[in-house]
């Protein structure tokens, strides 16, 4: 029983000690890219994957293209909406830190 307990509160432990930065979701800012009408016109759709760098303070640091749409304009675009989101930073033990997250942005027509 009380091995139980330890193994608990370890596990418990391990699970706050970091937490990754998020997008958040229920912001008004959180507006899907902008499809550039260029792209639009000549019929250009793909998926972006983005690492986005959070700072402590939940602000933008930048985002970088891990897979291209297959179209410049499209990763652009994708970048530049990521740029106006919302986040919550990442922590250690409680304390906000710089973290990255993951975001896939679609281009579908």
């Amino acid at each position: 029983m009380a091995q139980q307990a330890v193994q608990k509160t370890v596990v418990e432990s391990v699970r706050t000690a970091h937490v990754p930065a998020s997008i958040v979701m229920e912001s008004k800012h959180n507006n899907p890219p902008r499809y550039p009408s260029q792209a639009f016109r000549d019929g250009k759709e793909g998926e972006a994957i983005l690492m986005v760098q959070v700072a402590a303070d939940g602000q933008w640091l930048g985002a970088t293209v891990l897979q291209s749409t297959g179209w410049p304009e499209l990763d652009e675009a994708a970048q530049a909406a990521t740029r106006k989101w919302q986040y919550l930073p990442a922590s250690e033990d409680g304390v906000p830190v710089r973290g990255e997250i993951r975001v896939p942005v679609s281009f579908e027509l």
